[in-house]
């Protein structure tokens, strides 16, 4: 049986000064996409349309139904599902608006959060990594005397590294460790005496290391290259502690 397509089915080139979707026809302009604005005439022609066009053909069953979706549901709903909510619920495009209405307070709004998010990460880092528990007991204010080296690289307790942030030190009283000013959040200065201090050497693949466990209470571990801790051991001395086997 031949099927005849609808009109709105088939392709047409309009002028800008005549269209069947301008307002003197009486249909809906382009800008108003919702079904409430289109004639019944025009919906029942899409339903009897997609009825004798689907009819045999099982296999697009499914297309049948996503069509007719996609026919009945307003264009708005379409383009904006349901539930996608911004910042405190609002919808981004309400929370684009108040960037929008309000440029200033977005500028202020910003720096600031940027700098509570850094400050949180160093918290954060603090507290895994066993900074702040050395901090408790071994947290110097007298400025250190000895030979140090900065920018250097280290991993503390559950995989903290720190990479070119460190600044680490030694003399006959004990470690020096500090880190970079940008860090400094959560990051006092430690000393910590070369009797609190258990070392012991490793190697990595090709990379020799050796780990210094700090403070026989807490047992946070220091990683660092071998030849940073042989710096570190000229410093020390005969003050350096007994290496583990």
């Amino acid at each position: 049986m031949p099927v005849t397509l609808p009109s709105w089915t088939r392709p047409r080139l309009y002028s800008r000064q005549f269209s069947p979707f301008s307002a003197a026809n009486g249909l809906r302009q382009p800008n108003q996409r919702t079904p409430e604005s289109e004639p019944t005439e025009l919906l029942l022609d899409r339903k009897r349309f997609l009825d004798t066009w689907f009819d045999g053909w099982p296999t697009l069953a499914f297309s049948k139904q996503a069509i007719q979706l996609f026919v009945h549901t307003p264009a708005r709903s379409r383009l904006k599902p349901a539930g996608v909510v911004g910042l405190r619920g609002m919808p981004p495009n309400h929370w684009q608006r108040f960037i929008d209405q309000h440029p200033a307070l977005f500028a202020a709004i910003l720096p600031a959060y940027l700098v509570l998010l850094w400050l949180l990460v160093g918290a954060i880092l603090s507290f895994v990594g066993g900074w702040f528990s050395l901090s408790k007991l071994y947290r110097t204010q007298v400025k250190f005397e000895g030979a140090k080296w900065r920018g250097q690289s280290a991993r503390m307790r559950w995989l903290v590294n720190y990479n070119h942030v460190l600044t680490l030190g030694a003399n006959r009283e004990g470690l020096y460790l500090a880190s970079m000013f940008l860090f400094r959040f959560m990051h006092p200065p430690l000393l910590i005496p070369w009797r609190e201090i258990k070392l012991r050497r490793g190697r990595d693949w090709f990379l020799e290391y050796v780990t210094f466990t700090m403070g026989h209470e807490v047992a946070i571990p220091l990683k660092i290259r071998a030849k940073l801790a042989e710096g570190l051991k000229k410093e020390a001395g005969n003050d350096w502690p007994v290496e583990e086997l």
